[in-house]
């Protein structure tokens, strides 16, 4: 297994060596999974990730009303 100080130190760095952009930018992390037979029930994976900062942007939510 990897630790989490790897993985954070790994993300950093690719953060560091990119080159500066004009927009916001995002990190895309591809976990592969060993040895584990998906189509087995008992080995899914349902999870939810909460950013710390969320998503950056306010959400909105309209209800169709009746008049």
């Amino acid at each position: 297994m990897v630790e989490r100080a790897k993985i954070v130190e790994a993300v950093k760095a690719a953060i560091e060596k990119a080159p500066s952009r004009k927009f916001a930018e995002s990190v895309d992390i591809t976990v592969n999974l060993k040895n584990i037979d998906m189509a087995q029930p008992k080995n899914r994976i349902d999870e939810t990730i909460l950013l710390p900062h969320g998503t950056g942007k306010k959400s909105r939510h309209r209800c169709p009303r009746e008049g």
